[in-house]
Order: structure tokens, then C-alpha cells, then sequence
């Protein structure tokens, strides 16, 4: 039978031991927040890159759809300077010039409309695509906005909860 020297040996050792655990257990969590806390924050970086890559992805293609825009502004005058010209040739007002039978001016006037009709139906898609990328920057601030806002509570959360616990 064990003395009871012995035994208070071995009941110091157990206990020891289990401090050592623990020790040991409270490091490696340390060790491994820090790694999440690094982790985290290269995240972070990584995500705020992409984010602007975004933004910027997202105003290159703004600005060429406005200069695509602004073409079709220049051809859509041009259109009707030269749909004016035929259409006084149609009606016969413009007698200086040179015209053909009247079947092609009316032909060249429908082909005058036919392109004007395209040319809207292109403006029209552009302002739907401005739109789309209005939208989708609206949609990238209100996240970037909501992220921070839960950061925030979750930062106030951990501070409240920490301060409980001590």
C-alpha cells in the first residue's frame, strides 16, 4: 500500500500536470487567435482589393458608355441633318438639287428611319447598362456600409462580453 507521502506526491504531480495542460491548452488558443487574427486581416486586404478592382472595372466601363453614348449623340444628328435633306427632296421643296425618282428618295428616307430606329434602340441599351452599373455600385457602397456597421457591433458585443467575464 502507497504511504501517504506518496500519494500527496502524486496528487501534486496530477495537479501540476493539469496546469501544464491548461498552460498549454490558453497558448495554443493564443497562438491560434493570432493566426486567425492574421488570417483575418490578409482577408481583409484581399477583399478590399477585389472591391476596388471592382470599382474601378465598374467606372471604366461608365465612362465607355458614355463615350459610346456621345457617338450616337453625333450619328443621331447626322441622321437627321440628312433625313431633313431627303425629306425635302421627297416633298419637292429642294429643287437645286439633282434627284432621283421618287422611289429611291422614299427608299433612301426608310433607310434613314430603319437607322434612326436602331441607333435609339442602342442609346436605350446603354442607359439600361449606366443603370445596371449605377445600381451595382449602389449595391457594392450598401455592403461595404453593412460590413463596417457589423464590425462595429460585433467589436461592441466582444468588448461587452469581455468585460462580463472579468
Amino acid at each position: 500500500m502507497p504511504s501517504e507521502d506518496s500519494l500527496t506526491d502524486l496528487d501534486d504531480f496530477h495537479s501540476h500536470l493539469e496546469d501544464s495542460l491548461v498552460y498549454q491548452d490558453t497558448e495554443e488558443l493564443t497562438v491560434t487567435s493570432s493566426n486567425v487574427s492574421t488570417l483575418s486581416k490578409k482577408q481583409s486586404r484581399h477583399y478590399r482589393r477585389l472591391a476596388r478592382q471592382a470599382q474601378h472595372k465598374r467606372l471604366r466601363m461608365a465612362q465607355e458608355i458614355q463615350r459610346q453614348l456621345e457617338e450616337l449623340e453625333v450619328k443621331q444628328r447626322e441622321l437627321e441633318a440628312r433625313g431633313v435633306e431627303v425629306e425635302k427632296l421627297v416633298r419637292g421643296e429642294d429643287t437645286d438639287v439633282l434627284c432621283g425618282d421618287e422611289s429611291t428618295l422614299l427608299q433612301r428616307w426608310y433607310d434613314l428611319m430603319r437607322e434612326r430606329s436602331e441607333l435609339r434602340r442602342l442609346e436605350r441599351e446603354l442607359s439600361v447598362r449606366a443603370q445596371e452599373i449605377d445600381l451595382e455600385e449602389r449595391h457594392a457602397r450598401l455592403q461595404h456600409e453593412l460590413k463596417e456597421r457589423m464590425d462595429r457591433e460585433g467589436t461592441k458585443k466582444r468588448t461587452k462580453t469581455w468585460k462580463l467575464k472579468f
